[in-house]
């Protein structure tokens, strides 16, 4: 449903997007089991809080490169 919305939304940019969240996601993973040993609730906040920031850093470069 994810990947669905992400190409309505931003149509030949999905891809890139799609792959932006993904490498924030490894990195906030890698880090947290450097740190603390493995993935916690509040870190899959987190998670979810540092996809929405890419999606929406994302759409603003689209909009201001369109």
């Amino acid at each position: 449903m994810g990947i669905g919305a992400a190409v309505v939304a931003f149509g030949v940019w999905a891809p890139a997007v799609l792959a932006a969240v993904a490498v924030g996601t490894l990195v906030v993973v890698l880090w947290a089991r450097s740190k603390i040993g493995g993935v916690t609730g509040d870190l899959l906040g987190a998670i979810e809080q540092v996809g929405e920031a890419i999606v929406l850093l994302a759409a603003s470069a689209i909009v201001l490169h369109a």
